[in-house]
């Protein structure tokens, strides 16, 4: 970690501990200041609160007014695939003649390549795509123990997930204790699994059911029914969804989730300021279907937290899905360490990737412009955080109210339930608390870790990180078979964890449509989702992966046995010599 720097002293006169983010203001370049754990340096692109305030107000424009033109309240828009809504649309409206139309404004500034000074190279692309597939492993565990448990313990962020029914239990839905929220919280969790196996090219080419009949690549078929009609029989392109060409405008499809996750954002922003629009009007109270009246929590005030899920949130969002990675990757002692060219590729990756998740360009350009700028403004991010929660505390203190607790443990308690990370519910506090360090943790409040808890999580880092490391072993050795082992390794990987997060999804491949209000999606909608499962390719895959641990194994005992045998024969040799 470059932008790092060691513990000030106390009488250091550089030292600085702002309690509040109002203190950020008065910062001066060469002062240190302490983020979640490490000390930085501020330096002059550090943004100020006064900026990152302005940053608040800002949603998502061009979005806001598509979707705006799309539908005229949010209220009545589940279950659609916004992204071939918008396309339809606009292709009708172009065929009109309609002119100052924000549906084609909207869709022609996504269908078009990032300008140069944000658009990853296809060598950029690749390389950041291989680097995910080498350390997809701590990577997960990163996201989910670190970015996910810290950054979603912002309070501004609880107001927008609280708001939304996203994650968080919303307005009358039961605590994180029901099975209902937790099941909700790991579909949505998965959701977000897919996207990033998409944008990585990744994921598992479909074969979409269609009431008794299917569409595979290559094939088509004719529908049995009126209502099958909403599938579509589609011949897929694997350049489409492998490599570099996942993230091709209009037809990548990297880039269609990144644009179905965009429009899903706009969906949960309007339907937040409807919402307080709603609460405002009628004095907190909402008429149920069954005509009887219940106050309406108003989780989030824009006139005070800005527009819902703004530029700030975008670019948080990032940083957490770029930067965080690769620091818990050195962090759990995965090797071969990141190189520079793979951090570098990582950022601009994601840099590319922003753009069409709707980040202002001149915040990409500012703070993705190269590693060294991603890694400061995500320990920003998370000083940021730590304060927040600060200040919230101290507002809740003054006020006599009961503070509102971050959502971390009720988040790190909901994805139990998913296959390769049911581990107790204490090994997930002690991952977070090992990552976010003690200054996070505490401001996030997660308990402290036993001893035992420790070493067990230590131990499981070693024997996770055991097959990188045989793999750079054996490339050291044998170059051609280990790089091959390796290749195969991360190749499976990443497919397997498709497979997993297809399985888990009730055999479905999201498209990112918005739920009801209370986060639920309707039988048929997932029915059009659902995906077959290819026996044929599973059982590649089993082989291959069977055969990927036996590779290792014989190694392993083939090195093992060499060992023995020339230890032992130096052993006689040296007690005959004695003779």
């Amino acid at each position: 970690m470059r932008n790092t720097v060691s513990a000030p002293l106390a009488t250091d006169p550089r030292r600085k501990e702002p309690l509040l983010p109002d203190d950020l203001d008065s910062l001066v370049p060469g002062d240190l200041v302490q983020s979640w754990e490490p000390w930085i340096a501020w330096d002059d692109e550090c943004e100020s609160n006064k900026t990152r305030k302005s940053w608040r107000q800002d949603g998502d424009p061009l979005c806001d007014a598509a979707l705006r033109a799309m539908f005229p309240s949010s209220l009545n828009v589940h279950g659609i695939d916004l992204l071939d809504d918008l396309q339809t649309r606009a292709a009708r409206v172009k065929r009109d003649g309609v002119t100052d139309d924000p549906l084609n404004a909207f869709l022609d500034s996504v269908t078009a390549e990032p300008p140069e000074s944000i658009r990853a190279t296809a060598e950029e692309i690749e390389l950041a795509q291989k680097c995910f597939a080498s350390n997809v492993l701590p990577i997960i565990l990163s996201l989910l123990h670190f970015s996910l448990a810290g950054g979603f313990a912002s309070p501004r962020i609880t107001r927008v997930l609280r708001s939304a029914s996203y994650l968080i239990p919303g307005k009358s839905s039961p605590g994180f204790s029901s099975q209902e929220t937790q099941d909700r919280t790991v579909s949505r969790l998965l959701e977000t699994g897919q996207f990033v196996v998409d944008v990585m090219g990744a994921s598992l080419i479909p074969t979409h059911i269609q009431h008794g009949t299917s569409t595979t690549p290559g094939r088509t078929s004719e529908p049995a029914s009126e209502l099958s009609k909403t599938f579509r029989n589609v011949r897929y392109d694997e350049q489409d969804w492998r490599g570099a060409g996942c993230l091709t405008p209009g037809k990548g499809e990297g880039w269609k989730s990144s644009l179905r996750v965009r429009l899903l954002h706009g969906i949960a922003r309007r339907r937040i300021l409807e919402r307080y629009e709603r609460s405002r009007n009628s004095n907190g109270k909402m008429t149920n279907s069954n005509g009887t009246t219940t106050t309406m929590p108003l989780y989030y005030d824009p006139s005070t937290d800005g527009a819902p899920l703004n530029q700030e949130d975008l670019a948080h969002t990032l940083a957490a899905f770029s930067m965080a990675p690769l620091y818990c990757i050195a962090k759990l002692g995965y090797y071969p360490k990141i190189t520079a060219a793979e951090a570098s590729a990582t950022t601009a990756f994601w840099r590319h990737v922003g753009f069409y998740l709707g980040i202002r360009e001149d915040i990409l350009r500012k703070h993705w412009r190269n590693w060294e700028r991603c890694e400061k403004f995500g320990w920003t991010c998370g000083l940021m955080l730590v304060l927040e929660l600060q200040e919230s505390q101290k507002l809740a203190k003054e006020q006599g109210a009961e503070e509102v607790a971050a959502p971390t443990i009720g988040i790190l308690t909901s994805f139990g339930g998913v296959a390769g990370f049911d581990t107790p519910i204490a090994d997930r506090l002690a991952i977070s608390r090992y990552l976010l360090g003690s200054r996070g943790s505490d401001a996030v409040h997660l308990p402290p870790t036993s001893l035992y808890t420790s070493i067990r999580i230590h131990l499981s880092f070693f024997a996770s990180a055991l097959p990188a490391h045989f793999g750079v072993a054996y490339t050291w050795f044998f170059p051609s078979l280990g790089h091959s082992w390796s290749e195969r390794r991360g190749r499976l990987t990443v497919e397997g964890i498709a497979r997993l997060t297809r399985y888990k999804l009730g055999m479905r491949r999201t498209a990112f449509r918005p739920r009801k209000l209370e986060g639920g999606l309707e039988d048929s909608v997932k029915r059009e989702e659902e995906v077959e499962g290819d026996k044929e390719e599973l059982e590649r895959f089993m082989r291959e992966w069977k055969a990927l641990w036996e590779e290792l194994i014989r190694v392993s005992a083939g090195v093992v046995m060499i060992v023995l045998i020339g230890g032992s024969a130096l052993g006689w040799s040296l007690w005959v010599t004695t003779l």
